[in-house]
């Protein structure tokens, strides 16, 4: 198998599979009892199945000292748990005595199927190599010979009792990234869900990011969703554990098999860690997802650019002055990425360069120029939708038609033509003709009804982004998505970037929003993949908050948004040097071992300490947030290796604050009077 199969053929492999693999990487011929083991070198799973033909996870055991991660909490579930009751018929039973597991470089994966009179059921497990990452989900196939219709679609139901006391659940709403936590002894359930997209609120309906945690006196459990639709997931707390229904709603699958289709549902994620600790488990959450997005799309260094983009400043008002007028204009803050957003095309499904902005070959010539100055060369568009007239829409349109007012454009049927096609074309005209190395993609997509139904499009649409990121695996993906709407597993995996959330104020109140949203995100996503701007920094005449408004870019990636010329030598001043801060700062996110001090009621300061690989430097970006006048905030940096002598030292701007550390590690940060954010570094003494 090669390593950059999406996880949709990754999945029909498994249900095809039949050999068994051992922790030794070579596969035997399964026997027929009905339990196996799956090993990977970090977690050992023991695989059963129910008398009544129900396969489960029976244990989860961490290898390194035999500690039980979580056990099967009965009763054993039952197949109308798992299907719609209309498919509960009696003539279902297990096709296969035992569970068949297949090993390839990704993963150690085990599958057990059952049949009814036409529909196959195939419960799928993975280990991921050497992590402690494990991927579940549910293919199913008609077999029959008439139509079969599903009013929901499992990703996995279970039962699981983790060892210890007190089990809460963590959970963090879509858009404005607030974290939760509540008791699940004081709920009756907990439902998390998001409509049509994965990580959106409809209006004033709340909606969640398909990311959540369980944890206990002993233990965490990660999970994630890898999935661009709509999902539903339901917590409760059972006997000596807590339940887990993930599963796509009606509204999210309108599906219907027919005669020889196979479909691959939602896979859900599960990373158990053997502690309460909360960065160390953050930390092994991020680096086990990105090992496994590296074997499955490719490897992609973490990477921290400074983003130029227009659109909070110029939006749809673009030409080639404007744009050269910017270019000339770039040097002095050393940018990494240019992105021409949208406004730049004639309409949507002609992507050329608009007649009445451009002049033949003018654009061309633009992003020529950015090539020229070592820039990488980024643009817009939402290649899903097409403009057309409403009395004449063409076939490859959905239908009932989808309307994207704001593009004046109407989604495309993409599970009924080839998109993957089209998408594949439509990048390599973008490479050929403009020389782009990053590509932003927008716009919502999903009508509420369709054509073929919302989970087929959904299964096209990821399998054309993944054949995007194997064909250009140089390609820089910065998912925006409207702002934030489509944040997942899944794009996480094929994306460099995610524009969390869109928002075109300017000034301190727009930095406090970049710090409240991108400590959120950061609790499931790493920095990397958080990107946040400073709007319109011309706009900010006060020095401190504009020193403050750049650093609150900074949690993650950092981008702005202005007509550079408008920017006052002062404010260059500024800008160019907390440029300087923000590259020496990156050098502690790669790690991904950083405690973060969320904004809450009444407290003084919040921000994010980074500790840098090795554990003998960190990095501390604090925010005034409720505290008055002159102060001194104290915190422990607990992950400094012991030994060294450290010393603390300021980012040495005007007004900056006195950092000094203690032998015990404890780090005072003194904020003078008006002063707004505070930027530090440790080190040992004698560096």
């Amino acid at each position: 198998m090669t390593r950059l199969l999406s996880c949709f053929a990754v999945a029909v492999a498994s249900c095809t599979a039949i050999l068994v693999a051992t922790n030794t990487g070579r596969a035997q011929i399964p026997n027929h009892e009905h339990a196996t083991v799956l090993d990977n070198g970090v977690l050992q799973v023991d695989l059963r199945v129910s008398d009544s033909g129900i396969p489960y996870i029976d244990t989860c055991r961490f290898q390194e000292g035999g500690k039980l991660a979580f056990a099967h909490a009965g009763p054993r579930l039952g197949l109308k748990e798992w299907l719609p009751q209309t498919l509960d018929a009696p003539d279902m039973a297990a096709t296969a005595g035992c569970w068949r597991l297949q090993d390839d470089d990704i993963a150690i994966r085990a599958s057990f199927t059952r049949q009814s009179d036409g529909l196959e059921a195939t419960w799928v497990v993975e280990l991921v190599r050497n992590t402690p990452l494990m991927r579940v989900y549910v293919h199913l196939a008609n077999r029959g010979e008439r139509d079969i219709s599903l009013d929901c679609y499992p990703a996995w139901m279970a039962r699981w009792a983790m060892p210890g006391e007190n089990a809460s659940l963590k959970y963090w709403d879509a858009l404005t990234y607030e974290p939760h936590r509540i008791e699940l002894a004081e709920v009756p359930s907990a439902h998390l869900q998001s409509r049509v997209y994965s990580s959106d609120r409809q209006g004033t309906a709340a909606g969640n990011v398909p990311y959540w945690q369980i944890r206990n006196s002993q233990g965490v459990i990660y999970f994630g969703i890898e999935w661009c639709g709509g999902w539903s997931a339901d917590i409760r707390q059972v006997p000596d554990g807590a339940s887990l229904r993930v599963l796509l709603p009606e509204s999210e699958t309108q599906l219907v098999l027919h005669p020889g289709e196979k479909i691959t549902g939602p896979a859900v994620h599960v990373m158990p860690f053997p502690g309460t600790d909360e960065p160390q488990a953050r930390q092994m959450w991020l680096r086990s997802l990105g090992q496994w997005a590296r074997r499955t799309y490719g490897d992609r260094p973490l990477e921290y650019p400074f983003i130029y983009n227009h659109w909070y400043s110029a939006g749809r008002d673009l030409s080639r002055e404007f744009l050269v007028h910017q270019l000339q204009a770039l040097q002095p803050y050393g940018f990494d990425v240019f992105v021409l957003d949208d406004g730049w095309f004639e309409e949507v499904g002609r992507w050329t360069p608009a007649q009445a902005k451009f002049k033949p070959g003018e654009l061309e010539g633009v992003f020529a120029l950015i090539r020229e100055k070592g820039i990488q060369a980024g643009i817009w568009s939402c290649p899903w939708l097409v403009h057309a007239e409403p009395n004449d829409l063409p076939p490859e349109v959905d239908r009932p038609p989808f309307l994207r007012t704001y593009m004046k454009a109407y989604a495309l049927d993409l599970a009924g033509y080839d998109f993957t096609r089209r998408l594949l074309d439509h990048i390599r005209n973008l490479r050929s003709q403009f020389g782009i190395d990053w590509w932003k993609y927008d716009q919502e997509l999903f009508g509420e009804t369709s054509r073929h139904g919302r989970m087929k499009n959904v299964v096209a649409l990821q399998e054309a982004l993944a054949a995007v990121r194997s064909a250009c695996p140089d390609l820089a993906i910065e998912n925006c998505m409207s702002g934030g709407r489509m944040i997942n597993v899944f794009t996480d995996s094929i994306a460099r970037i995610h524009w969390i959330r869109d928002g075109g104020q300017t000034g301190y109140a727009h930095a406090r929003s970049n710090v409240q949203e991108a400590l959120g995100a950061v609790d499931f996503l790493g920095p990397a993949k958080v990107q946040r701007w400073s709007n319109r920094p011309n706009e900010v005449t006060d020095e401190e908050v504009l020193r403050c408004y750049c650093r609150s870019a900074m949690i993650g990636v950092w981008g702005i948004s202005a007509n550079l010329h408008k920017i006052t030598d002062a404010q260059k001043q500024i800008i160019q040097q907390e440029a300087q801060h923000y590259r020496r700062l990156n050098q502690y996110k790669n790690s991904l071992l950083y405690e973060t001090l969320l904004p809450e009621e009444n407290r003084a300061v919040t921000g994010v300490v980074y500790y840098a690989p090795g554990r003998t430097e960190a990095a501390v970006l604090l925010f005034r947030w409720h505290a008055l006048g002159t102060f001194t905030h104290r915190l422990k940096l607990q992950y400094l290796t012991p030994g060294p002598a450290y010393a603390a030292a300021a980012a040495g701007a005007q007004k900056e604050s006195e950092l000094e550390i203690s032998p015990e590690h404890e780090l005072s940060v003194r904020f003078s009077e008006g002063q707004l954010s505070a930027l530090g570094f440790v080190q040992p003494r004698d560096q």
